[in-house]
């Protein structure tokens, strides 16, 4: 399970977890790094609300552009409903087609890179005495692409997890925005009150001085 909703699910913050899945999709379109979590987390009581009409849900992918994914988004703030959220899902696949190809491309070549080097090591290539010195020692070359294959492994998570601080942290500042917008604003009473207390005085020492 992911760090930051393993620590939503022990504290049950049910908001939090609101808060990160309106954001996953724009994280990881393909949903691959959620899709276990989010599974787990639909047993949790409260995740969901019931299906409330906002902006109407279209099944015109034609219409699929990130001025809709951008509403749908603020839909499921005000009303996060399994429905929106798993439609939201197949819009994803539209306005995130380019993103999906490349990680899936990056994802098989690192798996195509891990599953050789498993391979060879599975098959415990002995030490080969090699005397032409072009040629390299195929434990070497094994040890090699396990190497590269872990770097590779290691940077995408690296980037997985730099996506979900960047994500959190514009979680912090949409969360903080609608705590403000939900305040009640200044109260304007007092400062009127005491500017007709200011001109009256005014007025009073002007007649004095008269």
């Amino acid at each position: 399970m992911l760090t930051e909703i393993r620590k939503c699910v022990d504290a049950n913050d049910i908001k939090g977890l609101r808060y990160i899945f309106v954001d996953c999709l724009d994280v990881d379109p393909t949903f691959e790094k959620y899709k276990s979590d989010y599974e787990y987390c639909t047993n949790m009581d409260g995740l969901f609300e019931p299906y409330r009409e906002l902006t109407p849900l279209s099944l015109d992918k034609a219409a699929w552009d990130m001025n809709y994914w951008e509403q749908l988004k603020l839909d499921l703030m005000k009303n996060f409903s399994r429905k929106r959220f798993e439609h939201m899902r197949e819009v994803a696949k539209v306005v995130y087609a380019e993103k999906i190809d490349q990680l899936f491309r990056e994802r098989e070549q690192q798996r195509a890179v891990t599953a050789q080097t498993q391979d060879s090591e599975e098959k415990k290539i002995k030490p080969v005495t090699i005397n032409d010195n072009k040629k390299e020692d195929p434990e070497l070359v094994q040890k090699r692409k396990l190497e590269e294959a872990k770097k590779a492994l290691a940077e995408e998570n690296r980037k997985f997890e730099e996506r979900q601080r960047i994500e959190a942290e514009r979680r912090e500042k949409q969360r903080e925005e609608f705590s403000r917008q939900r305040e009640p604003g200044p109260k304007k009473w007092p400062g009127i009150v005491l500017g007709i207390v200011a001109a009256v005085v005014i007025v009073f020492l002007i007649i004095g001085i008269l």
